[in-house]
């Protein structure tokens, strides 16, 4: 017997993108009751899991003729597979989705990542002269196609009071993180060779990686045994010329992806290397009440971090004392060096609250009804 087909869609993100894959396609499959199809963005290591069908259709530049017809190749392989529930990523594939719905009977379920709104109006991700534009075009396309959308899915708890058309069809699915090998619990500083900061994920001046470069020089100056490992893909080029040329001649700091993406197993892998991780995102509307993924799994890998004082981040992180929290405009290095050595951190221990397993069930049960 053929099982129902379910596709997850992005356009910018890889076939084997967390979410989408480590998270979402492979609890999904786990269940044996549906043929998962992701489609996205190529990957040039795609996943070896014969339980799921990767369709990496897209390969362009961000802002690019390839990415106006990327819903069109979208919909061509959505009627090739014929999917009975449809996972979509983005706003840009609703259009398509829908068209899709109008000839096939299926379920749309919309994974809201982002408040796109949000995010477009307050970074620098489009032109200024643009970007309100864009904001308001996305922001009516999901109001009106809101009623047609089966479910929606939200990343963060905040979008339940931030975006006004989802009335009561939404279950809230945190980013956390998956299950991977954690460090030996470190709960004091050892003052025995190299202190490696680490900058992980996203890489751009809204997630504060300038912020975080500065922090390392200063720190540096004081104690040459701090170093910095920035690792993650830069989506802007301006972006990533400013921080090569900051780091030229900075042999404690380095990069790792920039221009490209970096398999998250290998981001893991410098999170179990490192020995403090770096959280900042400078104050902005669109990310003062979200999580950041990187969070749980410093969290998970019992990481020591430096933070901010946000609220939303504070209250986890204060549950494990696992961070020291400044402000990255107005901090005292050599102070804040002694509290890095000789913070007792950990003394309670992250437990599944902090993991993927405490939130696939949900997902399970969205896509079983």
């Amino acid at each position: 017997m053929q099982l129902p087909k379910l596709v997850i869609a992005s356009i910018l993100k890889p076939v084997d993108d967390t979410r989408m894959y480590e998270k979402f396609g492979v609890s999904i499959s786990q269940t044996d009751k549906y043929e998962v199809n992701i489609i996205g963005f190529s990957s040039k290591k795609r996943p070896d899991n014969k339980n799921i069908k990767f369709h990496p259709i897209f390969d362009f530049n961000r802002i690019s003729l390839g990415r106006i017809v990327a819903p069109l190749r979208y919909l061509i392989q959505l009627f090739k597979i014929q999917p009975k529930i449809i996972i979509i990523t983005t706003h840009e594939l609703i259009w398509a989705s829908l068209v899709y719905k109008a000839f096939k009977p299926c379920r749309i379920i919309y994974d809201l990542r982002e408040n796109y709104y949000l995010n477009i109006r307050h970074t620098n991700a489009f032109p200024p002269l643009i970007k309100n534009v864009i904001a308001s075009y996305v922001r009516s396309k999901e109001k009106v196609s809101a009623g047609s959308i089966d479910h929606f899915i939200l990343a963060e708890k905040c979008y339940a009071q931030e975006l006004p058309f989802l009335k009561n069809k939404y279950t809230v699915i945190e980013n956390k993180s998956t299950k991977f090998r954690i460090r030996e619990q470190t709960k004091k500083m050892v003052n025995e060779g190299e202190i490696t900061l680490l900058f992980s994920g996203t890489i751009a001046e809204s997630t504060g990686v300038f912020d975080v470069i500065n922090l390392a020089k200063n720190l540096h100056q004081i104690d040459n045994k701090i170093r910095l490992k920035i690792i993650g893909k830069a989506s802007q080029k301006s972006t990533l010329y400013s921080i090569q040329n900051l780091i030229n001649k900075q042999s404690f700091i380095t990069l790792v992806g920039g221009d490209k993406l970096v398999p998250h197993k290998e981001i893991l892998n410098a999170i179990l290397s490192s020995d403090f991780g770096v959280i900042y995102y400078p104050p902005n509307v669109a990310y003062d009440r979200c999580i950041p993924t990187k969070l749980y799994e410093y969290l998970h890998a019992n990481l020591p971090i430096l933070t901010d004082h946000k609220p939303v981040i504070k209250s986890i992180t204060d549950e494990y004392n696992a961070a020291i929290h400044i402000d990255f405009s107005n901090y005292d290095a050599p102070d804040l060096l002694k509290q890095m050595y000789h913070t007792q951190f950990y003394q309670k221990l992250p437990k599944s609250e902090v993991l993927w397993d405490h939130e696939a069930s949900k997902l399970i049960e969205i896509i079983s009804t």
